[in-house]
């Protein structure tokens, strides 16, 4: 066989790297075939492995997208909570503020009971009338009406 590539060569020339000769074992005829690339009997592994890589691949950056969004999410609901939280202190305060506030109809009540006070009625407002556009001053510009 190493004779009949060698004939080969010498026939050829510089294509003896494409064609490549044989011995018919049956018939004893040389045969002329040409050579294929080891390439080309693993080509259906190669595009299997390449597919496999690029699934993989889309598959990681759909990962690492829906992570970056799981996170950016959660970020936002913890800083939503923290605002409930805040808001429901704030709540919190003034509702106690507003209880502390004293009761008027009791202040009202202790006034009139205990101290003697007198609700106001018409009888005690006194409207006075200025001629002028002046600022009444209070020590000297108010007449004294029945108040000694």
């Amino acid at each position: 066989m190493r004779a009949a590539g060698t004939l080969a060569d010498r026939r050829t020339g510089s294509r003896s790297g494409i064609y490549e000769f044989k011995r018919d074992k049956r018939t004893g005829a040389i045969l002329l075939k040409r050579r294929r690339s080891p390439f080309l009997g693993e080509l259906p592994y190669v595009l299997i492995l390449v597919a496999a890589v690029t699934f993989a691949t889309g598959s990681y950056c759909q990962y690492i997208r829906l992570r970056t969004s799981v996170e950016c999410r959660s970020d936002r609901t913890e800083a939503l909570k923290r605002q409930y939280l805040d808001l429901q202190s704030d709540n919190m305060l003034l509702e106690c503020a507003l209880y502390q506030t004293p009761d008027l109809s009791a202040v009202y009540e202790t006034a009139t009971t205990e101290l003697g006070m007198v609700p106001v009625t018409r009888d005690h407002v006194m409207l006075y009338h200025q001629s002028d556009d002046e600022f009444v001053f209070q020590t000297d510009n108010i007449p004294i009406i029945g108040f000694e």
